[in-house]
């Protein structure tokens, strides 16, 4: 796979899955972000302003240090090919704009402009989001990469389980009660009584 698809001047419109900013921090919370993205079967990407929001996970564990942050570095994945930068046009910017007023991050609007734009699916957490855009693009969740690669790569179930904890706890991030993969994650990650 080349680079050619996160041009802003590539007409062919390849499909790509395009991640917000929260979805980038859960992957590389899970300490097994190359991974995952490689597992998904197509390209992936962000738009140049969710990689400038995209600065940190928590260190996670027990220890009094649980919460210092640790910096994402991006670069390994990009120069892999594992992770495409986007580029926004000029047309994309003015459907951004608009966008800015009812989303309160910069990269979120960029991501749901570009992804309406070029009809790539987002992958999102963002309930407003999701209901903003379901019906027009394809959407899909961070489980929904993490449980693919889980699927795909044969992931023992604890392994599995050490993957969800670090999301949590690195990435501060647990599905919703509505979340459709919330009994999937419960499950893996070990939360059901």
């Amino acid at each position: 796979m080349n680079r050619a698809v996160a041009s802003a001047d590539d007409d062919d419109h390849d499909v790509l899955l395009l991640l917000d900013a929260c979805t980038l921090i859960n992957l590389f919370a899970s300490r097994r972000e190359r991974d995952i993205l490689g597992a998904q079967g197509q390209a992936v990407g962000i738009v140049n302003v969710v990689r400038r929001e995209t600065a940190f996970v928590f260190r996670g564990g027990d220890g009094d240090d649980a919460r210092e942050r640790e910096p994402i570095n991006l670069e390994p994945a990009i120069d892999a090919y594992l992770l495409h930068v986007i580029t926004p046009t000029d047309a994309e910017l003015d459907d951004f704009v608009d966008l800015t007023l009812r989303f309160k991050g910069d990269g979120e609007a960029m991501t749901i402009a570009i992804a309406l734009a070029r009809g790539w699916t987002i992958v999102t957490n963002d309930r407003k989001a999701i209901r903003l855009i379901a019906n027009r693009i394809p959407v899909r969740s961070s489980l929904a990469l993490i449980r693919t690669w889980s699927i795909k790569s044969g992931i023992d179930p604890e392994s599995l389980r050490t993957v969800l904890r670090d999301i949590r706890t690195r990435g501060n991030y647990a599905p919703s009660i509505g979340h459709p993969l919330k009994d999937w994650w419960d499950g893996a990650a070990g939360d059901r009584e």
